[in-house]
């Protein structure tokens, strides 16, 4: 991650291929304890970080971010006359 001079930072996320998967992105540059003990499988549990936006575990999140692909499927044939 790079942070330019005005101070926004900037990375790459690599996502899985699997289309529908869905992703969010906690980043903290003061202090990681935040992020400590975060989990997204256990709604009822402490720490849940979950796919709704006010469902950030008390650290700051990233809004749900879902993976698609786009496929194109062409059909050709010929036809016997």
């Amino acid at each position: 991650m790079k942070i330019d001079a005005k101070g926004e930072a900037k990375f790459i996320l690599r996502v899985g291929m699997q289309p529908g998967n869905n992703d969010r992105v906690v980043a903290s540059l003061m202090d990681e304890k935040m992020y400590e003990g975060v989990q997204v499988t256990n709604p009822t549990g402490p720490r849940f970080l979950g796919t709704k936006s006010l469902q950030n575990a008390g650290a700051p999140a990233s809004p749900l971010l879902t993976v698609w692909r786009r496929r194109w499927v062409e059909k050709d044939g010929i036809v016997a006359i």
